[in-house]
């Protein structure tokens, strides 16, 4: 994504409409686009991640009374009770 575009025409859009430039400053507009952006940047990394993984089998250890938990091997496989 080409954040210098987006940036002029967020600054172009904001310009153009009345109701929302009175509202929204652009800095709060710009703020609230770039922590969005981030944050779906974040979300395609994980899903890369995780798609990276498909297939292999891995469990994540728990140790809190509301799960019981069984040792196989070398992992302890956890079910929510």
């Amino acid at each position: 994504m080409n954040q210098k575009g987006v940036l002029s025409l967020l600054r172009v859009l904001h310009l153009k409409d009345v109701d929302i430039n009175e509202k929204y400053s652009f800095s709060d507009l710009f703020n609230k686009l770039y922590n969005n952006i981030q944050r779906a940047r974040y979300e395609q990394f994980i899903i890369n991640v995780a798609s990276a993984y498909d297939g292999y089998k891995f469990c994540l250890p728990f140790s809190t009374s509301e799960v019981e938990s069984t040792a196989v091997g070398s992992c302890i496989y956890t079910r929510v009770i």
